[in-house]
């Protein structure tokens, strides 16, 4: 009876076939001597700096990416702090921020714990200027530089299945054409943001901290409206943040806990349009009776995985740890995080077995860190003491 062949090696050959034809060719060799030892599944910044932070060290990657299922809105506008910019030039970046389609900010105006604005200028900062980023161009931009790197980047529908042997992950991915691939790969990074879809395969549950989502809108600014820096504007269930985008567009969220929501996204979008009317300096912003042009809700809750990484994977960016927008340091943070995780994995690959857990110490430390400044920052907002909104964030966080 002949025998049958392995299933490792069809793996390989089948996978190897799909690479022949993506655009680019592969041209990096791998310490372990397999071809395209990491795979990164999630878009985003944290997942484009760990592709681009692992290409730096000679690690070709596979770039899987789950485009938006239709109909849903995409992330429209988002800040950028100063402090992201060695990052930036360490991924060889900085370009980015050249477009017309991000804009400079000076600053942060904040009507936090007072009716009376409180500025922040980055004119002080060492890194100059903030940015308002047009986050659809901004991750089409981070995906365009990774393929140009020699990044593969397939577009998938689902992880099919997923088991570790004999030291790699075999896994079964269908395209977004329907097709199923089977794929073998060395290590894996979870940035799928929130979801933490990966790391909840391997047995880590998120723990989340509150209920915090966000309903985000665009819409026509004053044209007399000329100032680009964030505003943040709380309110007596939650929080305003905006900014200005090119085009003369306004971005307005709101957060609140998704408990104050009604259910049905009609009447979601009606809770942001009471709290708009309601509100002072968000609304001068806004042209006169301005209806939103996109909107959407998504979560924005603080929440860690209980274990950051394992024999063979690590969770990078929003899949890791996320953190309260009130921090205006998302996209920050996963730029760091993706540098550090391809660090971390490079260590692993050279024998360092400790650096995975390294990793893991460092993000629960900085974890720790921020939800002492979050209950802080909360505790100095004393206008609404009866709200459950507020008296919720005045004594810490709570795991849901």
């Amino acid at each position: 009876m002949p025998s049958r062949p392995d299933a490792g090696n069809r793996s390989r050959q089948v996978f190897a076939s799909l690479l022949a034809h993506m655009p680019t060719s592969l041209s990096h060799t791998s310490k372990l001597g397999q071809p395209d030892p990491v795979a990164i599944l999630g878009a985003g910044p944290a997942g484009a700096a760990a592709v681009l932070a692992l290409l730096q060290k000679n690690l070709p990657v596979i770039w899987l990416i789950r485009p938006r299922p239709a109909g849903e809105a995409a992330a429209v506008g988002e800040h950028l702090a100063p402090e992201a910019r060695p990052s930036l030039a360490r991924l060889g970046l900085e370009h980015l921020l050249e477009s017309s389609d991000h804009v400079p900010c000076p600053g942060i105006v904040s009507h936090w714990g007072s009716q009376d604005a409180h500025e922040h200028d980055y004119l002080f900062s060492p890194f100059g200027s903030g940015w308002n980023l047009d986050r659809c161009r901004f991750d089409r931009e981070l995906s365009e530089v990774a393929r140009e790197q020699g990044a593969k980047i397939l577009k998938i529908r689902s992880l099919e299945s997923i088991h570790r042997s004999s030291g790699h992950w075999n896994v079964d991915v269908r395209t977004f054409e329907g097709r199923r691939y089977p794929i073998s790969v060395a290590f894996w990074v979870d940035a799928t943001g929130r979801s933490a879809a990966l790391a909840r395969q391997m047995g880590s549950q998120p723990h989340r901290h509150d209920r915090l989502i966000g309903l985000f809108a665009s819409l026509p600014a004053r044209h007399s409206e000329s100032d680009v820096r964030l505003l943040i504007e709380p309110m007596s269930d939650g929080w305003w943040y905006s900014l200005r985008l090119p085009g003369g567009r306004l971005i307005a969220v709101y957060l609140t806990d998704s408990d104050c929501l009604r259910s049905g996204i009609q009447a979601t979008r009606s809770l942001w349009r009471e709290r708009f009317s309601a509100s002072g300096a968000t609304q001068a912003r806004a042209a006169r009776n301005a209806e939103p042009q996109t909107f959407r809700a998504a979560p924005a809750f603080t929440q860690a995985l209980p274990e950051m990484c394992g024999e063979g994977w690590l969770a990078v960016g929003d899949a890791c740890m996320a953190f309260d927008p009130l921090s205006a340091s998302g996209i920050t943070k996963a730029l760091g995080d993706g540098i550090a995780a391809a660090d971390a994995i490079s260590g692993y690959f050279d024998g360092h077995r400790d650096s995975l857990e390294s990793y893991a110490r460092s993000r629960r430390a900085a974890f720790v860190r921020y939800l002492k400044h979050r209950q802080d920052h909360y505790r100095q907002e004393t206008r609404w003491p009866r709200s459950e909104f507020w008296r919720r964030r005045y004594g810490g966080s709570t795991r849901t």
